[in-house]
């Protein structure tokens, strides 16, 4: 895993900025400690910051292809390079390193854009192609990776994180407004859209062509089945699981896996204790809530795991000793605690192994549908009625921003594109995908920022596309029965791991009492600190009402979701302003 940032303009602003590159550069550094590297001429900048996991020798980038054409910088993993690579070769190439850098170059040499769609993994690719004069930028297929961008007229400017696009001085920060009420309601920004004015995220299974006559974007995989299967085979789905942990598991350094009490973490761990012959596991457990945390589930799933297990026991105050260092290091307004939760977990990894690579459940419940909103609002919906689809449990902050605002636009006309985009009959396949589409990139940037922030490469198998394909083609009569979700998943563990966690319904949220911690905790304080010294927000939100908010919620009205994310709008804007004006 990696940093990236690039530069393409006019003759001569690549050595006018030149110094301002490489400082924007090292922000990167905590994605990728162990190598730095930087190509540049008067036309183009491509610096990275290297964290080696496949050939740990010679897999330097930027990379240059043989003939001098192409260069190359890219953040990810191609889990099946070995596969292309032997095509390429076949049809006469010749590859220098191990690595999946050369193949991808190779790959795109040949193939063109289409070279995407022969690879398998998670990955943001940014290859400048000196001849055509043209950049060529890529994003895999659910957004594993980040890859932002900003855009002037003879200029683009791009990295994996918005902090680098500022630190070169090109832009100052500037906050779209008009993105603050989805923000609050969603947690997140749908589309390529940001936070940020004048900032675009490149969507997921999206490339992007620039030069200086051209700019086009396109989409080259959909994740919305052509064909619908009535019945599947569970040994077929099994086996596609399997595929999809064995490549994930990739590595020229050591894999561990994160576990919880839960069936998506155990499936995996199980899975990969077999191909690995054992497996390290890491499993935090809240010391605030003794009473509902899956010390016991995990206690039940290590009988039967082969390898060292880590036990990280998250204390009380860990919120709030680190709840100004991550809002700091974020470009974004941290929508939920559990970020605070998966902190403290990298945390305990870093300072007590050497471990740059794990294995995690992110992604279960929205490809084999284990959120019980999918049965609720599929069986509520009424035609042509998509509103309560999209907004699903988030109507319930409508009322509460109309307290805070006479402009309560929250829907924007990406969300209402997407979901048509992906609708079908299907109802409760169409809540799939339109949450592969929307809602999953949210916990997906959580953990990519999280554990790059800590130089930890957290991979995402159930991500797989080849997995995503065929689960997502089945009908979702056979996703679900009366008394469970995520049935598939349930049924291929069933075979492997203890029956305990596979039929336990119960899902314990793996996050910090924030409810508790609005009413009379460090939150609330925080809150009255605010409403002394001043909000930046009271530009545009009225005071008022999210004083009533605060005082209902003392009363037993739960509005933590909304008050949450209000106090983390504000300390992010105030951090961003310190930061980038």
């Amino acid at each position: 895993m990696c940093g990236l940032l690039g530069l393409v303009a006019k003759r001569n602003k690549i050595i006018h900025y030149k110094s301002y590159l490489d400082n924007a550069l090292d922000t990167l550094t905590h994605r990728g400690p162990d190598q730095s590297g930087v190509y540049y001429n008067e036309k183009v900048y491509l610096g990275h910051k290297r964290l080696s996991i496949i050939d740990l020798d010679s897999g330097e980038q930027p990379m240059i292809s043989s003939d001098g054409r192409y260069i190359i910088v890219f953040n990810g993993e191609i889990f099946n390079f070995e596969k292309i690579k032997n095509s390429l070769k076949n049809k006469g190439y010749f590859f220098k390193t191990n690595s999946d850098t050369e193949v991808i170059l190779s790959a795109y040499n040949y193939f063109g854009h289409e070279c995407l769609k022969y690879f398998n993994g998670m990955f943001s690719i940014a290859i400048w192609d000196s001849l055509k004069r043209e950049l060529f930028l890529a994003r895999d297929r659910f957004g594993i990776k980040p890859l932002f961008y900003a855009k002037q007229s003879d200029t683009i400017i791009f990295s994996s994180e918005i902090k680098a696009i500022y630190k070169t001085g090109l832009l100052n920060f500037k906050p779209k407004y008009d993105n603050f009420n989805e923000f609050l309601v969603f947690g997140y920004i749908s589309g390529e859209e940001t936070m940020h004015y004048n900032i675009n995220e490149l969507e997921p299974a999206h490339y992007l062509i620039w030069s200086d006559k051209i700019f086009t974007k396109k989409q080259y995989w959909n994740l919305k089945p052509e064909k619908i299967l009535l019945d599947y085979n569970l040994d077929d789905a099994s086996k596609k699981l399997i595929n999809a942990v064995d490549t994930w598991l990739t590595s020229d350094v050591e894999v561990g896996s994160l576990l919880s009490g839960g069936v998506d973490s155990n499936v995996l761990a199980m899975i990969a204790s077999k191909n690995l012959k054992n497996i390290t596991t890491f499993g935090g457990i809240l010391e605030h809530d003794p009473e509902n945390n899956e010390e016991n589930l995990i206690n039940i799933a290590l009988k039967k795991l082969k390898g060292d297990h880590y036990s990280i026991k998250i204390k009380n105050k860990f919120l709030e000793n680190n709840f100004f260092k991550l809002i700091d290091h974020f470009d974004d307004p941290i929508h939920d605690s559990n970020y605070f939760s998966l902190m403290a977990i990298c945390d305990e990894i870093k300072k007590y192994t050497n471990y740059k690579v794990v294995i995690c459940g992110e992604g279960a419940d929205e490809i084999f549908g284990g959120y019980e909103r999918y049965i609720k609002f599929s069986k509520q919906y009424e035609k042509n009625s998509f509103d309560n689809l999209i907004y699903s449990y988030n109507h319930v902050a409508i009322p509460r921003l109309k307290l805070i605002t006479q402009d309560p636009v929250i829907i924007s006309r990406r969300r209402y594109e997407i979901f048509n985009e992906i609708r079908s009959d299907d109802i409760f396949n169409t809540l799939l995908y339109y949450d592969q589409r929307t809602f999953l990139g949210s916990y997906l940037h959580r953990q990519d920022r999280v554990g790059m922030m800590y130089g930890l490469e957290i991979r995402t198998p159930y991500l797989d596309h080849h997995l995503a394909n065929y689960i997502n083609s089945i009908t979702s009569k056979k996703k679900y029965n009366s008394k469970y979700q995520k049935l598939i998943l349930r049924l291929i563990g069933e075979k492997i791991i203890d029956n305990r966690i596979i039929w336990d319904n119960q899902k314990i949220a793996f996050s910090f009492p924030i409810s508790k911690l609005l009413k009379n905790g460090f939150l609330y304080f925080q809150f009255k600190r605010l409403f002394k010294n001043g909000f930046l927000i009271e530009e545009i939100y009225n005071l008022n009402g999210i004083s009533k908010l605060l005082h209902e919620h003392s009363k037993g009205i739960d509005h933590s979701n909304t008050l949450w994310r209000i106090l983390c709008l504000e300390y992010w804007l105030q951090s961003m302003k310190n930061k980038h004006c």
